[in-house]
Parts: structure tokens; C-alpha cells; sequence
């Protein structure tokens, strides 16, 4: 992750806001096919994920802030186009929001 600070403080010592980017891995660790014809279908998904991810926080004071994530894989989680089933293929993507305290 790369982070970028901006609209500091000097009076506090700390910036108001922190943009950041960079690259994800995450490996699925189980899926289930739950209330659907497919179970099967399960192993056939990619066990590890790549992705980027972006997100800015917005510091009230030097310990409390907000911020939020958007993160999208770059491989595909379940490529249809590789099996005979008839499912989409699925892409992993979501948004995140935090509330912070800094020690």
C-alpha cells in the first residue's frame, strides 16, 4: 500500500487527510453453493485472488477518523468460459468503511 498525507496541522501534528492505493492478494479459503443446483460448481473456483484496491480517511482529531475502501480483483473468481456449466463468471468487488482510533 501506498499512503499520501495532505492538510496538515502544525499546531496538532498530524494531517487531516490520507489518500491510499495499491495491490491485494486474499486466497478463498471455502464456498458454498447454497440453495442452488450448482455445488459442484465450487471447486471449480480460483482459490487465490489479485486485485487493487483505493481509499481515502478523513481525520477529525490526531487519534479519531473515518475513511473508506474500494477494492476490485483483477482475475476472476469463477471463469465460465473454461466450463461447460452455464454459470456467469463472478468478479470480486466491495466497498469498505471504517471508524478509526489511532493510539
Amino acid at each position: 500500500m501506498l499512503a499520501y498525507k495532505d492538510w496538515y496541522k502544525e499546531e496538532e501534528d498530524y494531517h487531516k487527510v490520507q489518500v491510499t492505493g495499491g495491490f491485494t492478494f486474499s486466497r478463498l479459503l471455502e464456498a458454498k453453493a447454497i440453495g442452488s443446483n450448482h455445488d459442484a460448481e465450487v471447486e471449480n473456483f480460483h482459490k487465490n485472488d489479485y486485485g487493487i484496491t483505493i481509499g481515502a480517511d478523513f481525520f477529525f482529531s490526531k487519534h479519531f477518523a473515518i475513511g473508506g475502501r474500494w477494492n476490485r480483483s483483477i482475475n476472476l473468481l469463477y471463469n465460465n468460459k473454461k466450463h461447460e456449466e452455464s454459470l456467469d463468471a463472478l468478479v470480486g468487488y466491495f466497498l469498505s468503511f471504517k471508524g478509526m482510533y489511532m493510539f
